[in-house]
């Protein structure tokens, strides 16, 4: 998946788990910095990609969603941005921040998941590389949907959660809607190739 489209699925997390009994001031620190550990973290895995920059330069096409997108490593890999936060912000509570930060890892791997290109989830225990191939990995609908659920919270602020999680609905739907498509499509696929005796591999 592009990375503009895991940016706004960070966001849109942020703006779901984000807490309404907080003061003034615990509100604006807790959700500016929970954003943005959730924005960075859901771009965070395909740091991989940029390892390809310096030295060999198929690198990235060899090892991309390796073990940096790997279920097995993410609650180690979160560890990283937890400390840099931690360290440098003022919301000094390490626990919620890392698990934003697995949140965020997570929520990468599984959009990359459901695209064709295969995601090694189980690394460095196994290299096999597992795709569900319900998205393409651009998808301007999907995009689209996080991006006007965001923008209409943003310009229509005493409506927001219930923006929100009417976004959050109709992606579910979607996601839902190219599953099935998916599942109709094998089938098709399966009878045209039962018909004219060819053997699925």
């Amino acid at each position: 998946m592009d990375n503009i489209t895991h940016s706004l699925t960070g966001a849109l997390a942020a703006k779901v788990i984000q807490k309404e009994n907080l003061s003034v001031a615990d509100q604006t620190r807790y959700r500016r910095t929970l954003f943005w550990l959730l924005v960075l973290c859901a771009n965070l895995p395909d740091i991989d990609v940029l390892l390809g920059l310096f030295g060999n330069r198929l690198f990235s096409l060899q090892h991309h969603r390796g073990i940096t997108h790997s279920l097995i490593f993410a609650p180690i890999f979160a560890l990283v941005p937890t400390a840099f936060f931690y360290t440098l912000g003022k919301l000094k509570n390490f626990n919620l921040l890392w698990f934003t930060a697995l949140l965020g890892i997570v929520i990468h791997i599984f959009f990359d998941l459901i695209t064709a290109f295969g995601t090694q989830i189980f690394a460095p225990i196994s290299t096999a590389r597992y795709s569900l191939d319900w998205m393409f990995i651009i998808d301007p609908i999907f995009t689209a949907i996080l991006g006007m659920t965001l923008f209409l919270g943003r310009i229509l602020s005493r409506h927001r959660k219930k923006i929100i999680f009417s976004g959050t609905i109709v992606i579910l739907l979607y996601l839902s809607a190219e599953v099935v498509s998916h599942s109709v499509a094998h089938k098709r696929l399966e009878g045209i190739l039962e018909k004219k005796n060819i053997l699925a591999t």
